[in-house]
């Protein structure tokens, strides 16, 4: 209980990712206090990021391998993804993490949280 009470807080997303969205999430007021742009990470720096988050979140449609899905799941990370096969798999049908109806957007996870 005493780790739990030390760790810092964090900020509700952070996102590594420079997607067509990262201009609107680093201009857009509601956002800017929650989502955080880290930017292009080492690999030590993603570990230490997957294990410091509660939840990886990712609106892929379509995944062939889900690396990213396993390092959250190496990490301790819960991963919250859409439900397409490649994830189905990885997670054992949502047994490790929920798996949301594909194409359902941000709204639909953002309810699991």
């Amino acid at each position: 209980m005493d780790a739990l009470q030390k760790r810092p807080r964090r900020p509700a997303a952070d996102s590594s990712a420079p997607g067509p969205h990262a201009a609107r999430q680093a201009s857009d007021p509601a956002l800017t206090a929650r989502v955080h742009l880290l930017g292009r990470l080492s690999h030590e720096r993603v570990q230490d990021v997957l294990r410091a988050a509660d939840f990886l979140v990712l609106g892929s449609h379509a995944e062939g391998s889900g690396y990213a899905v396993i390092e959250a799941l190496a990490c301790g990370t819960t991963p919250l993804v859409p439900d397409i096969p490649s994830f189905r798999r990885i997670t054992g049908g949502g047994s490790y993490g929920a798996l949301v109806a594909a194409r359902s957007g941000v709204h639909a996870a953002g309810g699991r949280l």
